[in-house]
């Protein structure tokens, strides 16, 4: 048989269920290898990897699915070479085959680029690096984390696995997910599972995978990893340690089971510390919206009606901004408090029926649907 036939029997599934569970068989790879590399190759770390660790090499979904999607046998060689060759890099690096699924591995250099660049400007992530290298607190536990994952948030995945620390790291939002970055934190040795855009079924597949490893500590943004850990993986609960969650919209769904004596490990509240609420709810989302707003409609800002549903921290950060820009805010806001607070901070309030008719641009900062409808 040819080359890729060997490949073809060693790789294909006797049902789609078993993708993400076969072991490649020796005797069929070790051709495969010798077929496609020349003596000498870098690929020869690999062939080592798997004649000692044999039981390692396991197919992911997604290279068994461009595999099978690929053209002829010389895309597939190619294809294979590629893949196999990133395998034994990453395990002369960890002594295991990663299982990541991101879009495209290619774009790691220009998300190093971005980690790099914030790298030079968090001084306290800086810090915590130089200490966990030294100190190693995560050693031996594994991490699955959720994050709207860009390059400062990689910096973090890094930071915590500088630490020692197994990482399994996911998207907290599909739009937010930078492919360029996820391929950066691959190349350098991590575990993710998350591309852009993914669609709802892709989305919480990723999520499966980040916590089918069974982690010690969960790392939430927005109560999703929380969520399915208590609903479908009950039987990992006694492995897990604790966690944080970021968001607000995390915390109320964690105080709901909390107040059902649902909630089997302790988390820790992050979106209530000062430092969070106070600057990166109100600056950060402040700014990255209007960041985000003036990328994709390429408008002026100055002298548009901006209404903003919503008068939380962030809500707050939203509209200081859009006034700072040269907008006329509107806000919408239930809580009679937050309303009085906003007509003192100078913004008209009214309710989402009449600032409807008024509004150019419309932000909602509450967490929740339906705060826009048809209606």
């Amino acid at each position: 048989a040819s080359c890729c036939d060997l490949y073809v029997k060693a790789t294909s599934a006797p049902s789609a269920a078993n993708l993400n569970a076969i072991a490649l068989p020796m005797p069929l790879v070790a051709p495969v290898i010798r077929a496609v590399f020349p003596a000498r190759s870098p690929i020869s770390d690999l062939f080592l990897t798997l004649q000692k660790y044999p039981s390692l090499f396991k197919r992911p979904r997604q290279f068994a699915e461009n595999w099978l999607n690929t053209g002829d046998c010389g895309q597939k060689r190619s294809y294979v070479a590629k893949n196999l060759y990133l395998c034994a890099r990453n395990n002369s690096k960890n002594n295991k085959i990663m299982a990541s699924e991101i879009r495209n591995p290619q774009l790691w250099q220009d998300g190093r680029l971005k980690i790099d660049w914030v790298r030079h400007h968090m001084p306290l992530l800086n810090g915590l690096e130089e200490e966990f290298r030294q100190t190693l607190p995560f050693k031996g536990k594994k991490v699955a984390l959720s994050v709207h994952l860009e390059a400062k948030t990689a910096y973090l995945c890094e930071v915590l696995a500088a630490g020692g620390a197994e990482m399994y790291v996911t998207g907290s939002n599909p739009l937010s997910t930078q492919d360029d970055v996820a391929a950066a934190l691959v190349e350098a040795g991590l575990n993710v599972f998350a591309w852009y855009d993914a669609t709802p079924e892709e989305y919480e597949a990723h999520i499966r995978r980040a916590l089918e490893v069974g982690p010690n500590i969960i790392i939430d943004d927005g109560g999703d990893l929380v969520n399915l850990m208590h609903t479908e993986y009950t039987d990992l609960i006694p492995g897990v340690i604790g966690g944080c969650e970021e968001t607000t919209t995390g915390i109320l769904r964690l105080i709901q089971l909390n107040n059902a004596k649902a909630l089997k490990f302790p988390m820790m509240l992050v979106n209530n510390a000062d430092c969070k609420h106070l600057f990166d709810n109100r600056y950060g989302t402040g700014q990255s919206v209007w960041d985000g707003i003036n990328r994709t409609t390429n408008l002026i800002v100055a002298g548009k009606n901006v209404v903003v549903a919503g008068y939380g921290w962030c809500g707050k950060g939203v509209a200081m901004r859009a006034k700072g820009l040269g907008a006329e805010v509107i806000v919408t806001e239930v809580d009679p408090i937050k309303a009085m607070e906003a007509v003192m901070d100078g913004f008209k309030v009214m309710k989402m029926e009449q600032a409807a008719s008024l509004g150019d641009i419309f932000v909602t900062v509450t967490g929740c649907d339906g705060v826009i409808v048809k209606d």
